[in-house]
């Protein structure tokens, strides 16, 4: 033989994997098909000795129907919002609760009923609000019994809850106008304290007065402020020019004037502003006539020289009214600031006595409001209270038995279903049990299996000689007519290698 070691062969496809491996499986079943056999007829036998075996069961439905809105007397709609309002009571009917009333209920009613176990089940009927309930037992009569004691329990425990609901709201409500009535009471007396103090009208018409009044002086001392800025920047030909366009003058400018005449009469002047026209028109008739003599006089003629002394005199008589005027300017803006001084302490006092009155007549008005604020939740308060007490005497929800439980019927095994089941059973089971047996053994059943698990190049494949007797191969003879098998060895010896 060669040194030279031949290389591995590459692993099988997938395809041939899969059909070495769907022969393999097809020899397990063909030499251990009894097992599949045995595990179904197993399963068949024991599903239907246990059906058999079972004790007949009664089933009792019935049907409730829910309405979450009821309108109490006083139009008042009371509806419960929810968004798992379904869900809720389907866990409510199957409570540990309900089913224990339900148990009491039907052994307080009847007794002499033989007791057994009982199955619920409710379901809500889609889009509607109907329950199926179905209560499942050994014994019919109790089944049926339990079922409407579980209805009359389910009902009985929401009203009973929702009654709950309603006392601890009323309690809580009625805490709450005990201390609003002691607070309205405590406002009443507050206000009838300050009632007796204050008269109410009067403080009314006080206030608007004091009002009118503080607008007629803030305006009179706007006035008097103008009128003492205006004297101190005229000069004396203004102020006479002003007092003589004064056709209409305000209140406060008059008393003025009528002040300052009276003052100039009382040291023995005459109008300021009538004499110094007077003298000014004079003075402008002095000159005409001076201006007409001049034309047949000299300047030195004693005619000319009188009328010019008596313009001369004239003027010093205008300056003379100058100083004067200038002194009752003087005296006349010492007077308005005076009066705008004492304008001033009267504006004062009234804001004084105006804020007082506010200020009571704002007391006024904080409590009657506060009185009033208290008086208004306590009626509603009350108002809801006297709601939630009609309401906890009315059912909230429209829950009733829309059918009530129907006698129970027995519930006939399904026995051919069943050991159909059993029987499907028992067969996956011995499938395992051959997927278990093939993954023990080890043994080589095919060409690819004996490729994938061994590195040496195979050199030939030699068939079973299924006509050998005892399982003995008899020699190959010059006209074998074991062609395949001949052929077989032909193969063989032709792929060893050359000495």
């Amino acid at each position: 033989m060669s040194d030279r070691s031949p290389s591995a062969p590459p692993m099988a496809s997938w395809t041939a994997t899969f059909f070495t491996r769907l022969y393999r499986y097809k020899r397990l079943l063909k030499n251990r098909w009894y097992i599949l056999a045995f595990c179904a007829a197993a399963g068949a036998a024991v599903q239907a000795y246990r059906l058999t075996g079972l004790e007949t069961t009664y089933t009792s439905t019935a049907k409730m129907i829910v309405s979450q809105r009821v309108a109490v007397p006083d139009n008042t709609l009371v509806q419960q919002v929810s968004n798992t309002f379904f869900g809720d009571q389907l866990d409510l009917m199957r409570s540990t609760e309900v089913r224990q009333r339900a148990q009491a209920r039907v052994a307080a009613t009847d007794p002499n009923l033989p007791r057994c176990h009982v199955e619920l089940d409710a379901q809500q009927q889609p889009y509607t609000s109907i329950f199926l309930l179905s209560a499942t037992g050994t014994q019919p009569e109790y089944t049926r019994a339990y079922l409407d004691a579980v209805m009359d329990e389910y009902i009985s425990l929401r009203r009973e809850s929702r009654s709950e609901t309603s006392q601890d709201a009323v309690s809580l409500m009625t805490e709450q106008m005990m201390r609003l009535e002691k607070d309205v009471k405590q406002g009443e007396e507050e206000l009838q304290k300050f009632l007796t103090t204050n008269n109410i009208l009067f403080l009314e018409d006080q206030s608007q007065a004091a009002v009118k009044r503080l607008q007629q002086l803030r305006s009179q001392l706007s006035e008097m402020e103008s009128e003492h800025r205006l004297l101190g920047m005229m000069t004396f030909e203004q102020n006479i020019e002003h007092l003589k366009d004064q056709s209409t003058p305000s209140p406060s400018v008059e008393a003025t004037a009528a002040q300052a005449s009276a003052e100039a009469a009382a040291a023995g002047m005459a109008d300021p502003t009538q004499a110094y026209q007077q003298t000014m028109t004079e003075i402008r008739r002095l000159e005409v006539e001076i201006k007409d003599l001049s034309r047949h006089l000299r300047p030195a003629h004693p005619k000319m020289i009188r009328l010019n002394e008596e313009i001369e005199r004239q003027k010093r008589l205008i300056e003379s009214f100058k100083e004067e005027s200038k002194e009752s300017l003087k005296a006349r803006r010492e007077t308005l600031a005076l009066r705008i001084e004492n304008l001033k302490q009267t504006i004062t006092a009234e804001e004084k006595n105006a804020l007082e009155l506010s200020q009571r007549m704002g007391e006024y008005n904080r409590l009657k409001s506060r009185l009033t604020r208290y008086q208004q939740m306590y009626d509603k308060l009350f108002e809801n209270t006297q709601r939630v007490d009609i309401s906890s005497n009315v059912d909230q929800e429209q829950v009733s038995r829309y059918e009530p439980a129907t006698p129970a019927r027995p519930n006939t095994p399904k026995v051919f279903t069943g050991v159909l089941n059993g029987a499907g059973l028992g067969l996956l089971l011995g499938i395992g049990i051959l997927l278990l047996l093939d993954r023990i053994d080890d043994r080589i059943n095919s060409l690819t299996e004996l490729r994938d698990h061994f590195d040496e190049p195979v050199l030939g494949q030699i068939p079973l000689d299924p006509e050998s007797p005892g399982g003995s191969i008899r020699l190959i003879t010059p006209d074998d007519k074991r062609h395949q098998f001949v052929e077989a060895y032909r193969n063989v010896r032709s792929s060893l290698p050359a000495p």
